[in-house]
């Protein structure tokens, strides 16, 4: 049996709108607005801690940058400083060279000039030896030994109780005044050695080798 074909209703065609309870339509926004929130803080967040970062980085910079210079500063002094050292060093090192040298010229020019000093004042300084000794001794008789051209040198002189000897192996302007019990001598050549001496001291260890 054919049976007839019946259309379907025009209801049946529309879509089928499921419909939503009253709560689920009000939270929808809701759920909306928090995920918005929670991506809006998240953007803050980020956008602050870049924004710190390249603060720190800026700090940083200005950091490095004023510790290079302090360096370049103190290198440079440090430089400076050094420099001063090495000239400072050789200015006293170029002075004790003077010194020294000024040193052995003195004493060779008092090398030079002694003898003919020694010659002129040597019978002088005699005499005021015997002079002091006779104000002290007298009247004990006193003996004078010394180079016969140094006992020359006093023929100008009176001396009461005094007795010269001369002495050729003496050296000139040296004399031996001597009395009963005692004595002195004068010897212009250690003199010059002592007078050497405190010009050009030695060295300390060879002072103390010498000891």
């Amino acid at each position: 049996m054919i049976r007839p074909f019946v259309p379907p209703s025009v209801a049946a065609l529309r879509p089928i709108i499921v419909m939503q309870s009253d709560d689920e339509l009000v939270g929808a926004p809701d759920a909306k607005f928090a995920e918005g929130h929670a991506c809006g803080l998240l953007e803050g967040r980020l956008a602050g801690q870049r924004e710190g970062e390249a603060r720190a980085r800026d700090e940083l910079q200005a950091e490095l940058v004023a510790l290079r210079e302090k360096l370049a500063t103190k290198e440079a002094t440090n430089t400076v400083a050094l420099a001063l050292d090495r000239l400072l060093a050789a200015r006293a090192e170029t002075d004790r060279a003077l010194q020294a040298t000024a040193r052995d010229v003195l004493v060779s020019a008092l090398r030079t000039l002694f003898p003919a000093l020694l010659a002129r004042a040597a019978g002088a300084e005699v005499a005021a030896i015997v002079r002091e000794a006779i104000a002290v001794r007298a009247p004990e008789p006193l003996s004078l030994r010394a180079h016969p051209d140094t006992l020359a040198c006093l023929a100008g002189e009176a001396f009461e109780g005094l007795a010269l000897a001369p002495d050729n192996t003496l050296n000139l302007g040296a004399a031996e005044l001597t009395w009963s019990g005692g004595g002195l001598t004068f010897d212009p050549a250690t003199l010059l050695e002592r007078v050497e001496a405190v010009l050009c001291p030695a060295p300390a260890d060879t002072q103390e080798t010498a000891t």
